[in-house]
């Protein structure tokens, strides 16, 4: 559990025959079956059962009995863990189904090696892009029609956070297979010489928000990252520019309340982040202000939620100063300030 986001890893020890690595149709489909369809059916039976329970679910374990409230569970990630590495064949299995090497009514989780998911943890620090990260590989399995192994769509995630735009769902076949080649001298030199991570392309003003956001961890946190992850850079420079012009007006007018949004993304995965800026001198005016805000991002961006990020005027030494998640028809669900 990190935050409100159940990460299950259901990891099989099987070997892929020699028969199977071959091409061989039905060695091929036993070994899917037994490293990619088992396994998903083994995980999502423990996903419905989280997803039933309103309250604590006890499990034991060999390190003693594990408790999780499963009422509090907003995201339940299921990931196949195999032991040998399949290749492109292991990473999309819509692929699979439509050749007939799975059965097609099946809820397929992702799969990947011991070595790639080794390679992910590695390549992402954070916690926040970790979960993000598996999250959206589950979006863009079902969504997307691309060749790739793992270390590919990691590579084009370093490059994209996997914000691919109108690519995602227009059903064009994205040729990704191959990409992980601007990635492997970055992992060799760091092996060989101790070198800093591939660089994640995103702002610093982006960066010092998601940084902040994991160094706090107010309740929800891993959701609030997920929504900063899902911005491109050209929204990222955006609301860095919202918040430094709001910052100048409410410093030459501190009655003034400032706020705008922005709604971007793919048609079909749009989201709106509202921008705040004031000087509030009460709780109630900070909530008033909230809820100004969100009536006028919903108006203007059509969404049913948001994404709000407050900064203080006087500025405070934190990156922003309140996050959360606000929703239409007066529910709200944020952190404490």
């Amino acid at each position: 559990m990190i935050d409100k986001t159940m990460l299950i890893f259901e990891a099989k020890s099987a070997k892929i025959s020699a028969p199977a690595s071959r091409g061989a149709i039905g060695s091929l489909k036993e070994v899917l079956q037994e490293l990619v369809v088992a396994p998903s059916e083994q995980s999502l039976r423990l996903k419905k059962h989280v997803n039933n329970a309103s309250g604590p679910i006890e499990f034991e374990t060999k390190q003693g009995s594990w408790v999780v409230n499963a009422g509090e569970v907003r995201e339940v990630i299921r990931i196949n863990i195999l032991q040998d590495a399949v290749g492109p064949l292991s990473s999309h299995w819509p692929q699979l189904k439509k050749v007939g090497l799975i059965p097609v009514d099946k809820d397929i989780a992702p799969s990947m090696s011991v070595f790639d998911l080794e390679s992910v943890f590695e390549t992402l620090s954070l916690e926040i892009e970790r979960c993000h990260y598996l999250s959206r590989r589950v979006e863009l399995e079902q969504n997307a029609n691309y060749r790739a192994d793992e270390l590919d769509l990691l590579a084009i995630y370093v490059e994209t956070q996997f914000n691919l735009g109108e690519d995602e769902f227009d059903g064009a076949r994205q040729e990704w297979y191959g990409r992980s080649l601007r990635l492997t001298p970055l992992y060799s030199e760091k092996r060989m010489q101790q070198l800093s991570k591939p660089p994640i392309k995103r702002t610093p003003f982006w960066e010092e928000l998601l940084r902040s956001l994991e160094r706090r961890r107010p309740s929800g946190w891993t959701r609030f990252g997920h929504r900063l992850l899902n911005v491109n850079g050209k929204g990222q420079r955006m609301i860095e520019r919202f918040m430094q012009k709001g910052l100048r007006e409410v410093k030459r007018r501190p009655d003034f309340f400032f706020t705008t949004g922005l709604t971007q993304g793919a048609s079909a995965r749009l989201q709106t982040i509202s921008v705040m800026v004031g000087a509030p001198n009460s709780s109630e005016q900070f909530e008033a202000n909230l809820r100004y805000a969100a009536n006028s991002a919903f108006e203007q961006g059509g969404r049913d939620d948001m994404l709000a990020l407050y900064w203080f005027v006087p500025r405070t030494d934190e990156p922003y100063d309140f996050i959360g998640i606000l929703r239409r028809e007066g529910r709200a669900t944020f952190p404490r300030r």
